[in-house]
């Protein structure tokens, strides 16, 4: 085990280090191998080798317990192990292709350009463009309602439901405190149960819907959006319940993270105003601007596994059940 000053005290989701968690990251990355977290009970790995070499070793390191520091198990794709992974993957892996997504581009590019003109519009008095809330936010989830075929007046029912999930994540990582003398509760503990039955409505909802929709896709096969592609191509004979929670998946798993990527893209590019010309005199550059902010100040921090056996990573010795 490294011995460092993160060690102990130290927490990744305490608001100041979320906030700004790059010193942070330094230590951990001087340390050159796995660090333990006394006070989550958690191990950091850092290093790229080993990080490239863990998220490939299944067998030893599971997702069944969620990605998500808080243990939850839940039949979602990125919270089960080959080969359950496997095969749901390989359902939806023609439709995210890269020739595939090039498909889209007629459809984001008019729903972006609806959005910015709106903003626009709605900042005309002000001379301000509130481009985060007016045009980050709904793109995503407005660009998967359309891929999954889902009736516009239904968007900002789905975006609410995949809020709801998020906060429920979010409200997990936060550390349980100890009630203090004559309380029966630590501070914030209501507010982490709240988030949680949201959490579970929010599925609930998302659920019924779901079901209710591959009926309506079943009745009427002709369609060629997301879901009934799903229902044609369905080789692998998914039961609904698998279905339903692949749709929650691409729902929730490339929405907030869609909209951080971009307002984190956005925010770089003005406290760099060079890189900003450059990009728009060589407007060819956005690929590169794209794949660089998801090095460079990624929408998710941390990926978390669970060890199903003692391992070494690096220097450091892993024991069987950490997170």
């Amino acid at each position: 085990m490294t011995t460092t000053p993160l060690d102990g005290d130290f927490d990744p989701f305490s608001p100041e280090i979320m906030a700004d968690p790059y010193p942070a990251y330094a230590d951990l990355l001087r340390s050159g191998e796995p660090v333990y977290l006394r006070r989550r009970d958690m191990w950091v790995v850092t290093r790229y080798d080993d990080v490239r070499a863990a998220v490939k070793d299944h067998e030893r390191l599971s997702s069944a317990d969620g990605i998500a520091y808080d243990r939850s198990r839940l039949p979602i794709l990125f919270g089960v192990d080959p080969p359950d992974h496997t095969r749901l993957r390989r359902l939806i892996s023609r439709d995210f292709t890269p020739r595939a997504a090039g498909t889209w581009r007629p459809l984001v590019e008019r729903i972006c350009a609806e959005l910015v003109a709106e903003a626009m519009s709605a900042g005309e008095a002000t001379g301000e463009v509130e481009l985060v809330r007016r045009v980050l936010v709904p793109l995503p989830v407005r660009v998967i309602a359309a891929l999954l075929g889902i009736p516009g007046d239904d968007v900002e029912r789905f975006k609410t439901w995949s809020e709801g999930v998020i906060e429920g994540f979010n409200a997990n990582a936060r550390l349980k405190a100890r009630p203090a003398p004559g309380q029966e509760e630590a501070v914030g503990e209501t507010e982490r149960r709240r988030a949680a039955k949201r959490a579970l409505s929010a599925v609930a909802s998302i659920s019924v819907y779901f079901h209710t929709l591959l009926e309506e896709r079943r009745a009427r096969p002709e369609g060629d959006d997301l879901i009934s592609r799903l229902l044609a191509a369905n080789e692998e004979r998914l039961r609904d319940d698998e279905l339903v929670w692949l749709c929650l998946a691409l729902l929730v798993g490339g929405n907030e993270t869609t909209t951080h990527l971009l307002g984190n893209l956005c925010a770089a590019l003005l406290d760099n105003p060079e890189q900003y010309r450059l990009l728009r005199e060589r407007p060819e550059l956005a690929e590169a601007a794209i794949e660089e902010t998801l090095r460079y100040d990624p929408p998710v921090q941390s990926v978390f596994r669970s060890a199903t056996a003692d391992l070494e990573i690096g220097a450091g010795r892993v024991p069987r059940g950490s997170r």
